[in-house]
């Protein structure tokens, strides 16, 4: 995989856990950022956690993401190389039990043989484990790959989340403006938000300029077929999606092919040995 950060520390970092947090946004930017948010907060769904890419309603994704990419673009261009933006949102969390999102990783953006696609999560208060902030399993992007489909990837740690939780999940507490960037394999989730205000952040997803950009998908719900469409965007405008469907209603999107949906299931001891491997120095991918 080639370079994505400018600082070669960075890039190391990265490389070795699977996240840096770097400062991002600036006060400014924060406040711009809030006003957005604050403005079409009527189109925004009223539950726990939510991510403005799952909105139903395209014409509010379509005003979401070059606003928020706008700004984040002036950010990143000073950190990363030659990365170009997949989609920008808003990811929520209300106050409460039900804004918990439990541990994941996330879906394939690309051929992840060849290329990494990777996140910067950053918040718009300071956030702890209190109100919201990630927790990430350090260097688990380093264990194992499997094609993420949208929607419904079935993960392989679905039954020892609490295991994960327990042994391996280190909280990231950040101040108002940094940017966790984290590798699309890297295992996260986040607590439920038990402080005093609604805990908003920006997902701004990015690619290498030259991966193309793709969605595995299958809405067929036979569980013994494993094939899997791989559709690839030729405009910028995946943000559009709905997860829940194909995206052939989308504008210069094409099947391109195929692809076979591996099913893996890890017991807490498959993943103990995993990583006990990989901190030996074992190459795993």
């Amino acid at each position: 995989m080639r370079a994505i950060f400018k600082d070669p520390e960075l890039q190391r970092r990265y490389e070795v856990e699977g996240y840096v947090v770097v400062p991002f946004y600036t006060d400014e930017d924060i406040r711009e950022l809030k006003n957005i948010f604050n403005a079409m907060s009527s189109e925004l769904e009223d539950r726990g956690f939510y991510i403005s890419i799952m909105s139903k309603n395209v014409e509010y994704k379509k005003k979401i993401h070059p606003l928020i990419k706008a700004i984040a673009e002036k950010r990143a261009e000073n950190i990363l190389i030659d990365s170009e933006f997949i989609s920008s949102s808003f990811a929520v969390k209300n106050i409460g039990d039900s804004s918990i999102f439990e541990l994941h990783q996330g879906v394939s953006f690309t051929d992840e043989e060849k290329f990494d696609t990777y996140t910067a999560w950053t918040p718009l208060i300071d956030v702890d484990r209190n109100n919201g902030c990630l927790f990430v399993l350090p260097k688990s992007h380093r264990l194992w790959r499997q094609i993420k489909k949208t929607p419904d990837f079935v993960s392989p740690f679905r039954n020892i989340k609490e295991h994960l939780w327990n042994e391996y999940a280190v909280e990231i507490k950040m101040k108002a403006g940094e940017a966790l960037i984290f590798n699309h394999n890297l295992i996260h989730g986040s607590l439920a938000n038990h402080g005093k205000t609604i805990r908003i952040a920006t997902l701004n997803a990015f690619k290498p300029k030259e991966a193309p950009l793709l969605l595995y998908t299958s809405t067929d719900k036979d569980p013994n077929n494993r094939e899997l469409e791989v559709y690839q965007f030729h405009k910028d405008n995946y943000y559009t999606i709905d997860v829940l469907r194909k995206p052939d209603n989308i504008e210069g999107v094409e099947l391109i092919g195929h692809a076979q949906e591996k099913i893996l299931t890890f017991t807490e001891e498959d993943y103990d040995k995993m990583y006990e491997d990989m901190m030996a120095g074992k190459v795993l991918i």
